[in-house]
């Protein structure tokens, strides 16, 4: 298993994908303002099911009806 380090930001979890992506407050806001700003409101993290892993979640979005597939894979990334 790799090292974690604190977050710089929280200072309280270890730093893995599932909270850097899915979990961090600031993320998730970032997601709400791209949903807002691309007006695909797939894209807001309350219209997310629950994921457990990062592949979980990227595959949840890259199948959500609805969004451009190529666009979608891209911004994920």
């Amino acid at each position: 298993m790799a090292e974690q380090h604190p977050l710089p930001l929280r200072h309280t979890t270890n730093e893995i994908g599932l909270n850097l992506f899915i979990q961090c407050k600031y993320t998730r806001r970032i997601w709400t303002l791209v949903a807002n700003w691309l007006a695909y409101q797939q894209l807001t993290p309350s219209q997310w099911w629950p994921s457990s892993t990062v592949q979980e979640w990227y595959e949840m979005l890259a199948k959500c009806p609805g969004l451009p597939k190529e666009g979608t894979h891209t911004l994920i990334l």
